[in-house]
This record gives C-alpha cells, structure tokens and sequence, in this order.
C-alpha cells in the first residue's frame, strides 16, 4: 500500500530487519486506508484453494502474484521497488 501511494508523493521509509515508514507517513496510510478500504473474512477448511480463485476473479491490483502482465502490474512492481531501495541497503545481520 504504502509503495502505490509513492508516485504521488515521497513517503519516508527507514531500515530495521525490514523496510518500515515514519511514523507520520504510517499515520497517513492508516488514514487513507480507513477511508477506502473494506475488510472481509470468512472461515474455510481448505483456504488456499478459494483465496486462488479470488485472486483470479477479482485482479485485484496490488496482488502481483496473481496480476495478469500489463502497464497496471509495472507500476506497482515498479513503486515497491522504489519503496524498498528508499530505505537504503538492510543492516548486517550479526
């Protein structure tokens, strides 16, 4: 999420074990997911089957697993690239 929002404005990362934002940016994408976003769930015995399908039926545009190749799938690929390298290389692990 944070990576799509990029192109339209710099978000600042920092570095742990893994990529993260400042907290101010957090607060934003907290905001703006809150506002357009919808979270569903159900159970199921065997999930992974019927989240594949999902993901086939709906392309849904930040999923690049499952995102058919195109212009859409470039430009998010593209974005968390940038997001990931923002952050400068990850520490040495000791």
């Amino acid at each position: 999420m944070g990576a799509s929002e990029r192109p339209c404005r710099v978000l600042g990362t920092g570095q742990t074990d893994r990529v993260i934002l400042v907290p101010d940016d957090e607060r934003r994408l907290t905001e703006w997911m809150h506002r357009h976003l919808t979270l569903t769930w159900a159970e199921h015995p065997d999930p992974v089957p019927l989240e594949t399908a999902l993901i086939s039926s709906l392309c849904p545009p930040l999923n690049l697993d499952g995102a058919v190749h195109g212009p859409a799938r470039d430009r998010v690929q593209e974005a968390r690239n940038t997001y990931y390298a923002s952050a400068g290389p990850r520490p040495a692990k000791a």
